[in-house]
């Protein structure tokens, strides 16, 4: 199997904040969103997920829902105009389905 030659690494993540999965671009094409997350199956108690956004200009990644709550956001998915990302959150006790800016900001439950 040939290797396609144009391929890149966009960005790294550390250990500390884990694995990225679930890419989605962006409708213009210059960011992908990606779920980042750090799972213990030992111990679920454990496990934190975040949703980032990367520019795929320069690299650069933004942690969109930062914090240390021990809460899941993850499968993120943009919306037609780019403005804002849903999501699944347990952020509530459970999963439910949340939108917010595309900057992270003014995150609203959607389901209940």
């Amino acid at each position: 199997m040939a290797r396609d030659r144009h391929a890149r690494a966009v960005t790294a993540f550390p250990d500390s904040v884990g694995r990225a999965q679930w890419p989605t671009w962006s409708p213009d094409g210059r960011r992908i969103a990606v779920q980042v997350g750090r799972y213990d199956r030992n111990d679920h108690a454990n496990d934190r997920s975040d949703i980032w956004v990367i520019d795929v200009a320069d690299g650069k990644a933004v942690n969109l829902t930062p914090g240390d709550d021990p809460w899941l956001d993850e499968t993120p998915s943009w919306s037609r105009d780019g403005r804002t990302i849903v999501f699944q959150s347990t952020r509530s006790g459970r999963f439910e389905v949340w939108r917010m800016g595309s900057d992270g900001s003014s995150p609203v439950q959607l389901t209940h």
